[in-house]
């Protein structure tokens, strides 16, 4: 289907109009603008792996199938801290379908032992130290022989003492896990001002002044593909298929355990079934993998089970918030104040972020600023970053406060947020790239949510109440950056083969690189294809974190497609014996900048060419040193609260992000639904469950560790905002992924308030929790 006849109006004109020479694609680094509107980006182009996805083609690490493949398990810990004995593995080995076991003894390559973690620690730990830690693996015949044989390994644990929280982990008498006592680092320390005297002046000078200690919890990711790696050896050299968010870092991690040159490990990832920041690391799994295959000489498959998924591959950090903040009577901010601990695991994991202060020192223009952030070790699963790390426990304690700031200063919640809105970086000094950005989505948000006539709509049937919240944010990521590069090469047919280091995982990163080489080149997408997802096919691309991928990557496809348009014009000058200036690429070929004439089809011109092919390339060009790039979002949310049963109804959720750019609305759209729903879950259901006695996690699964279902999602506006960002990239497109799900909880939890009168200060808010705090209300007065 040629472009013309895709139906979308793309250029604000009547659906179906031919592309007109303004639309045609003009310089390298001119940013897109109103006058020289797109023809493709901001289409709403169907997902370039759709066919494949939905008619089951697609193929995910664990759906490789090699000759003589041999299936693994991990045999993990029971407990949550002791001192293990050397498993018995001799009658393991005898087991029918078994092919090999590995423990203790076995890791390790050339006499040096295998480590892992940052804290150094052996593949197969003498003390484990979480339950769930790995203490052996089996590779057999089948799926079902390497359970049987795992589930057969039974070392002696003599039991330790164990810290599973916080409270546990600080108390006098804690359970040691790493060196003298549970702190992980140093404390990161921030500070502007003098946040002391701020809040000494606002309390002598009658100021609001608020206080109060939050607590968030662990959240699992649980993607529905479970991590997964398929190893192979030919030779010296490693081939691993790899569910993952970083192909080059899989490789880079495979190389250096090996004693590889990275270009001996060849890493895959052909699609990804779900991340949210659990796969931007190489897990363990991936080099018992390659352990089992090298020692075997056999392919080997290692998809953890929904049990291992929940216990070792990651989790959001739980955190304790203690949060004060003051301000003028007119609602202006005098100081915040901030005292963190977070909740990081039994060891830290590469990738692992809990930027859990970052929210506090960036988001408002306050002058006196003061956090503190202490990261603490306990006997549970590693945490890893989890779609905005920090920033979604962060902003679930500073904007419930703020909440509170408004009530208390008897100010409209977006009133006290427009009042207190930086032009700036408020730490680094340098203006924001969209200095409007908050606001703009703040605006956004109030507008399409109604916010100002939300009493009209207050009225709720006994016995429920209804309530209505907001919440704003910034982002630390989402800017993109160097380094990155991306190939192109223009067939003789004039059909295009983008070739890009990244992965696409499940965002649809594979169909806005082939947008922007559609919108360059002037081609139909169904004209151009992509290989991504392979180290050994394209050059490197950065891991898929933080929202980066798209503002590091389409500007990186951009430009290598402006490198072909150059060489096009080139030829097609000589060609035409014509001055290059008077040439411009359009949607047929080469036209006449005048007139618009036609002046060569493109086939012409390639069949002309001795090299048959035109190879572009490109990088990502620095960002900008003079402006600060964040995005920005504001989320509305609407709840229906039972005072009789303590049910909660997410009625209605409003989401205005700020990504610059849309280049893709149905993706864009669909990055909101995700986020969102996922933050409804964090605010209502989702919780990991441990036994503080027994240092068990009791919900490890899908039964009883609840993500939303569609019944618990309600209608979910994506309230676009859509303003090209041209300071931070020239096509003017900032990350999404992680913004709807920053704002959502505490959107849900002032929600929540303003319908029952009640603060919650803990994470997930249950019918428990609304119950009690409605029954001790009703016992005060």
């Amino acid at each position: 289907m040629p472009f013309e006849t895709f139906g979308y109006d793309v250029t604000r004109k009547a659906p179906g109009a031919v592309p007109t020479l303004t639309e045609r694609s003009r310089g390298d680094s001119v940013p897109l603008s109103p006058e020289d509107p797109p023809r493709i980006i901001g289409a709403p182009v169907h997902r370039v792996d759709a066919v494949d996805k939905v008619t089951g083609r697609a193929r995910y690490a664990s759906d490789v199938r090699l000759p003589g493949l041999l299936y693994a398990a991990v045999a993990r810990s029971p407990v949550a801290h002791a001192h293990r004995s050397e498993p018995e593995l001799e009658n393991i080995r005898a087991m029918p379908g078994v092919v090999d076991v590995i423990g203790p003894a076995e890791a390790h390559l050339d006499g040096r032992p295998l480590l892992w973690y940052d804290e150094d620690i052996a593949l197969f730990p003498e003390i484990v130290r979480y339950q769930g830690d790995e203490i052996a693996a089996v590779a057999a015949v089948s799926r079902e022989a390497a359970k049987a044989a795992v589930d057969a390994i039974a070392p002696r644990f003599r039991a330790l003492s164990h810290a599973t929280d916080i409270d546990q982990a600080l108390a006098p008498d804690a359970a040691v896990l790493h060196g003298r006592d549970n702190l992980a680092a140093e404390p990161k320390h921030y500070a502007r001002g003098n946040v002391d005297e701020a809040l000494r002046q606002a309390e002598s000078d009658s100021g609001a002044v608020v206080e109060s200690e939050f607590e968030t919890q662990a959240a699992l990711h649980q993607p529905l593909e479970a991590h997964a790696t398929t190893a192979v050896w030919h030779g010296d050299q490693l081939v691993v298929w790899e569910s993952t968010q970083g192909i080059h870092a899989v490789r880079d991690r495979l190389a250096e355990v090996f004693g590889l040159p990275q270009g001996r490990v060849r890493v895959i990832c052909e699609a990804v079934g779900g991340g949210f920041g659990a796969k931007q690391v190489a897990w363990k799994q991936t080099v018992i993998a390659a352990l089992l295959a090298l020692r075997t000489g056999r392919p080997v498959q290692l998809v953890l089970d929904r049990r291992g998924e929940c216990l070792a591959a990651g989790n959001r950090n739980p955190t304790r918030q203690a949060v004060r903040l003051a301000a003028t009577t007119s609602g202006k901010l005098t100081a915040i104040r901030l005292s963190a601990y977070v909740q990081g695991g039994a060891y830290t994991v590469g990738g692992e972020s809990s930027n859990v202060s970052g929210l506090y020192q960036f988001l408002y223009d306050c002058p006196d600023v003061r956090t503190s952030q202490q990261r603490v070790y306990t006997n549970t699963g590693p945490a890893v970053a989890f779609r905005a790390p920090g920033y979604v426990e962060g902003c679930f304690a500073l904007e419930s406060a703020m909440d509170e700031l408004a009530r208390v200063s008897g100010l409209d919640p977006f009133e006290l947020r427009r009042l207190n809105v930086s032009q700036r970086n408020p730490v680094s000094g340098e203006p924001w790239s969209n200095p409007r950005g908050l606001q703009m989505c703040a605006d956004r948000a109030r507008e399409a949510f109604d916010w100002d006539q939300r009493d009209e709509r207050r009225h709720a049937d006994a016995p429920w109440k209804r309530g209505f919240g907001m919440a704003v944010h910034e982002w630390i990521a989402a800017g993109g950056g160097p380094p990155a590069s991306a190939w192109i090469v223009l067939n003789r047919d004039a059909s295009a083969q983008l070739i890009v280091g990244t992965q696409d995982i499940g965002t649809g990163s594979a169909t806005v690189l082939v947008q922007a080489v559609c919108e360059i080149l002037c081609l139909d997408p169904e004209r151009v294809s992509i290989r991504l997802g392979d180290t050994a096919a394209g050059p490197y691309a950065p891991t898929s974190a933080g929202s980066t991928t798209a503002p590091t990557m389409i500007p990186t496809v951009r430009n290598a497609a402006a490198d072909v348009r150059r060489q096009l014009l080139s030829a097609a000058a000589a060609y035409l014996d014509a001055d290059p200036g008077q040439l411009v690429l359009a949607a047929n070929g080469i036209a006449d900048t005048a007139s618009g004439e036609l002046r060569l089809d493109l086939p012409t011109l390639m069949a002309s060419l001795k090299a048959r092919t035109i190879q572009g390339h490109g990088t990502r060009q620095d960002n900008p040193a003079d402006v600060s790039i964040r995005p920005f979002g504001a989320l509305c949310a609407e709840v229906l609260v039972n005072r009789q049963t303590g049910e909660i109804r997410v009625e209605r959720i409003v989401c205005a992000p700020d990504c610059g750019r849309i280049v893709n609305r149905r993706l864009a759209d669909s990055q909101v639904i995700g986020g969102v729903t996922q933050g409804i879950g964090y605010a209502l259901t989702e919780r990991r469950i441990v036994d503080p006695a027994l240092g068990v996690v009791l919900n490890a699964d899908l039964e009883e560790y609840l993500v939303p279902t569609l019944a618990d999602v309600p209608p979910i506006d994506h309230a676009a905002v859509d303003h090209a960002d041209t300071l931070a990239n020239p096509i003017g497109v900032k990350g999404l992924g992680e913004l709807p799900m920053i704002p959502c909880a505490p959107a849900i939890a002032n929600a929540i308030r303003d319908a029952v009168g009640v603060r919650f200060t803990r994470l997930p808010i249950t019918r428990a929790d609304v119950l009690d705090a409605l029954a001790e209300r009703e016992e005060d007065v």
